[in-house]
């Protein structure tokens, strides 16, 4: 299975917003590659008037209907227009979470960097779908503060363990997207979290981050990164993890270093888990599988 590759600047549209949160919400066991936002390639800054589409927008996200409020916003996120910015940032406060994860996506979307912080501040949203949201909003800034940000605050479970099955998801479904970045310098971090995760005692949620895991060949740094542990890491529940999860995941490219591992490390279980993975290779490989 080769990786996702995703062109630069094409990382996802704002019509896939409400599908992919419709899947996040039936949760990632389901299997859904987390893209990140195409945002406007830059905003407008027109002075318009009370009657113009970002106008009325901007007054609808007043509206004592919250489906009101969130059609306003989504048509806020597709104006790439610098009027939007500040009633979207006032929309992070609504008491809908429905319209909080709206407002996070077309912040997003928009892109203007005075989002970050306040987006941020959301990484503790008590509703885990406005947390998904926030995890690939700020990884689709592609900053070194909003990515930092995804990683050790929201999807790191060091100082915060994970609390319940809406929360793996949020966690899960920002790892996918870190690992969807033009840079790597955050993607193995995320997935040895990922790791930890697939240790958690309860099956449930355990199982949203084994589903996860075999979303990341997928990626645009997953496959790459998989490999790379393979070949580098030190440690053995980690050789023999990636050496299964490459095997499941059918990631034919790990064959080579799989072979070396089969032949050569050290540690008996490494070797066994890598001859198992060859054998999974082998069998996704072979003609009318």
């Amino acid at each position: 299975m080769r990786p996702l590759r995703i062109p630069r600047g094409r990382l996802g549209t704002i019509p896939g917003i409400a599908i992919l949160l419709a899947t996040l919400v039936s949760g990632i066991a389901r299997a859904q590659t987390v893209t990140l936002i195409e945002q406007c390639p830059e905003l407008k800054s027109t002075a318009g008037n009370d009657t113009d589409e970002t106008a009325r927008s901007v007054a609808g996200v007043k509206d004592s209907n919250p489906g009101s409020r969130k059609l306003a916003i989504l048509k806020l996120g597709q104006s790439c227009d610098r009027r939007a910015v500040a009633p979207l940032l006032e929309s992070l406060k609504d008491p809908d979470a429905e319209v909080r994860t709206a407002a996070v996506e077309a912040l997003g979307r928009l892109g203007d960097r005075s989002a970050i912080d306040p987006l941020i501040e959301m990484i503790r949203d008590p509703d885990w779908k406005v947390r998904t949201a926030v995890g690939r909003a700020l990884c689709s800034f592609q900053a070194q503060t909003s990515s930092y940000a995804a990683l050790n605050q929201l999807v790191s479970n060091l100082d915060r363990p994970v609390s319940d099955e809406g929360d793996m998801r949020a966690r899960c479904a920002t790892v996918l997207a870190i690992n969807q970045l033009r840079t790597v310098n955050f993607s193995r971090k995320a997935i040895l979290f990922l790791y930890s995760f697939m240790t958690d005692e309860r099956p449930a949620l355990r199982e949203i981050a084994e589903k996860t895991a075999l979303e990341l060949p997928k990626t645009r740094n997953g496959a790459h990164e998989l490999i790379g542990l393979l070949k580098i890491s030190n440690t053995p529940d980690v050789k023999r993890r990636t050496a299964m999860l490459v095997g499941r995941a059918g990631l034919q490219d790990a064959v080579p270093v799989l072979e070396e591992i089969a032949a050569g490390d050290r540690d008996a279980s490494v070797r066994q888990s890598a001859t198992e993975a060859l054998a999974m290779l082998k069998q996704k490989n072979a003609p009318g599988h």
